[in-house]
């Protein structure tokens, strides 16, 4: 081969990589943008500040925190944006309001009054159990904000939060603790383990028995859970509360309706050696319904029966788990 020919295959060579290079971070891109909800199409009438700030966050990815006590004082309005962009609806939102906005990483929103610096600091710590062990991927977030921060193997987690924020540290088995953060010392937050967790009187079937008499796998969660999590289906709020159910919301789009399974992959396709997902038997009030269908305000209990114990009353329909949903009232 000449020295040309080497030149022009280097060359060919040389581009070809370059074009596949381009291909993949267009398509990262592509994915990220999908991924990440920043614009809201709204319509509201005689709507008040908060109920706009809860409009925005269950159609995008944005979360807020501002004064409880003291809001921004804005006149209800009639509302209609199409396809925004939240940070320019924002601003427009608070114009001769007296307040103001800074946009924190993670889509975190932070209003304050105009003239009064609301610091922001990077808080760190650790979260341990009662023996001061570490608790790895224990949940750490700001109060009344979806989305936060997990601790690492060794227990420890970094959050930007603003000064004097409420955290809410929360892990399976331990009773949730809120902690008051304030300056930039290291914090300690250990966690107690759920005491009443054993003597808790959960549904079976078509009875009732204390978690310690338990031989089949079941877990609960009652209406206190569900009610510290902003949620716009029963699928966000079940996400990570309860072990080996899992939840995918399968687009992302704001709305989406959740599909869920039991300890993951169970079945054989027919024919194939390729392994399938099957959802378990759902039942609201004792009868087959969609999950997504029904305001997860209402519920006031889920208990996922995990194994095969649930067969006895369940048959057959049972064989990939139940999820036993009640409704308040």
């Amino acid at each position: 081969m000449g020295v040309m020919e080497k030149y022009w295959l280097l060359k060919s060579l040389l581009i070809m990589k370059l074009t596949t290079l381009l291909i993949i971070l267009f398509n990262l891109n592509v994915v990220a943008s999908g991924f990440s909800q920043t614009k809201v199409t709204i319509n509201l009438k005689s709507a008040d500040f908060k109920k706009v700030i809860s409009a925005i966050q269950k159609q995008s990815d944005y979360h807020f925190v501002y004064s409880e006590s003291n809001p921004p004082s804005i006149k209800k309005i009639d509302l209609h944006v199409q396809n925004t962009e939240v940070p320019q609806l924002i601003s427009d939102l608070l114009a001769n309001s007296g307040f103001k906005y800074n946009e924190l990483p993670n889509h975190l929103i932070v209003i304050s009054e105009s003239g009064m610096e609301m610091s922001v600091i990077r808080f760190t710590g650790k979260v341990v159990d009662e023996k001061g062990q570490p608790l790895p991927g224990a949940t750490v977030r700001i109060k009344g904000v979806k989305s936060g921060a997990t601790t690492d193997t060794n227990g420890f987690f970094a959050l930007e939060a603003p000064d004097n924020s409420v955290l809410i540290v929360s892990y399976i088995g331990y009773n949730d603790k809120e902690v008051t953060a304030s300056g930039t010392a290291p914090l300690q937050i250990a966690l107690v383990p759920e005491a009443k967790s054993l003597t808790e009187v959960v549904v079976v079937g078509y009875g009732t028995q204390k978690k310690v008499n338990l031989t089949g796998a079941i877990a609960t969660v009652n209406a206190d859970k569900l009610d510290s999590r902003p949620m716009v289906n029963l699928g966000d709020g079940l996400q990570g509360l309860i072990p080996n159910l899992n939840v995918n919301l399968n687009s992302g789009q704001p709305g989406q309706g959740a599909s869920f399974n039991i300890r993951g992959l169970t079945t054989l396709a027919p024919g194939s050696t390729q392994v399938t997902t099957t959802s378990p038997l759902i039942l609201v009030d004792g009868v087959a319904r969609d999950p997504n269908l029904i305001d997860p305000n209402d519920v006031e209990s889920v208990t996922v029966l995990k194994d095969a114990a649930s067969a006895s009353i369940y048959g057959s329909r049972a064989a990939n788990g139940v999820m036993l949903i009640y409704q308040i009232g």
